[in-house]
């Protein structure tokens, strides 16, 4: 059989330009935030917040979306100020990152 080079250090990239989720802005955010994303292939979307005990919080947005980039903004004069994670999830893809809440 002939083998086949896998270069692991490209594996990341070629994740990345398929799904990603960005760093959400501002960030520590008091009235709203901006979440920005990216898909490669049309899927069904869910991004949320949770505060740090896993429990949502807040469904920032949930529908298909197309392939490309994404931004979406949502208010958070509902969440107390703290420490929260947003999550999301594109078809069988998912990731999280941290968002912190002032006023």
């Amino acid at each position: 059989l002939p083998l086949i080079d896998v270069n692991l250090s490209n594996t990341s990239n070629f994740v990345n330009k398929r799904f990603y989720l960005n760093n959400c802005y501002p960030n520590p955010a008091s009235g709203s935030a901006t979440f920005s994303f990216y898909l490669n292939n049309d899927a069904d979307v869910e991004l949320n917040i949770y505060n740090m005990k896993g429990k949502e919080v807040k469904k920032v947005f949930k529908g298909r979306k197309l392939m490309g980039e994404h931004k979406i903004t949502t208010e958070l004069n509902d969440l107390i100020p703290g420490n929260y994670i947003y999550s999301i999830k594109a078809g069988l893809l998912n990731d999280s990152k941290s968002l912190v809440i002032i006023r």
